[in-house]
């Protein structure tokens, strides 16, 4: 496996999840799986929720689709007529195909045979040609509004004072901004190809960057002063 494997699907059920792998396993697919546990504070909920988690090499992404694709055949073909995709128009299982990141694959798949049945035009060159499109689409930067990067410089600089006063509180504060700006600096999303690009605009990034710098020295500034005010 690659060094950066990269997250093909998460699931809410450990069976489902087995489900693929076993998949994987049968067709030599490398993957790996992680266990992401979201428990949240007793004081408010009893519950426990995990997220099961599927990662793949990047140059699999493709063969895995059409692998999981294959395996829906047969319980696509015995669907039944209640099902609620029966019930959506053209334009809405066009939309559905176009926007197939946001569905499962069985929904996908179950919605081209439709639109087959229904003898709508839908060829492979124009699913590719939807696809692609997606793709472009999904692959533009986000843009970060100017309001919140400069309300997030104006905390990062006000946390260096905040301490000198008021004790650790602007280290907390500090602390919080470098993984803001670490987030608008560094974070990627990953296209339905398995291409990985960055979120944010190369602009807000910069900004990402530079934030990050201000909030590591107001954290050794902070730490600094802290320090002074219990020697003297």
């Amino acid at each position: 496996m690659t060094k950066n494997p990269i997250v093909y699907q998460t699931f809410s059920s450990k069976e489902l999840a087995i489900e693929l792998t076993n998949l994987l396993s049968e067709n030599n697919i490398v993957f790996k799986t992680e266990v992401f546990n979201a428990t949240f504070d007793s004081a408010f909920t009893n519950n426990s929720n995990k997220d099961y988690i599927v990662k793949i090499n990047p140059s699999d992404f493709e063969k895995v689709d059409t692998l999981l694709l294959e395996s829906m055949k047969e319980e696509i073909d015995n669907v039944t007529d209640d099902y609620y995709l029966f019930q959506f128009s053209n334009e809405e299982l066009f939309d559905l195909i176009r926007k197939r990141d946001e569905w499962n694959q069985f929904d996908v798949l179950l919605t081209k045979k439709i639109l087959q049945s229904k003898d709508v035009a839908f060829s492979q060159e124009l699913d590719n040609k939807i696809k692609q499109e997606r793709i472009t689409e999904l692959a533009e930067p986000k843009k970060a509004h100017i309001a919140y990067i400069t309300a997030i410089f104006i905390f990062s600089i006000l946390a260096i004072f905040i301490n000198f006063y008021i004790g650790y509180s602007g280290f907390y504060i500090g602390f919080l901004g470098f993984f803001v700006g670490l987030h608008l600096g560094t974070s990627k999303t990953t296209l339905p190809n398995g291409k990985q690009v960055f979120e944010y605009s190369s602009k807000d990034r910069m900004y990402g960057k530079e934030i990050m710098l201000i909030n590591i020295i107001g954290i050794i500034i902070s730490v600094s002063l802290s320090y002074l005010k219990e020697l003297l």
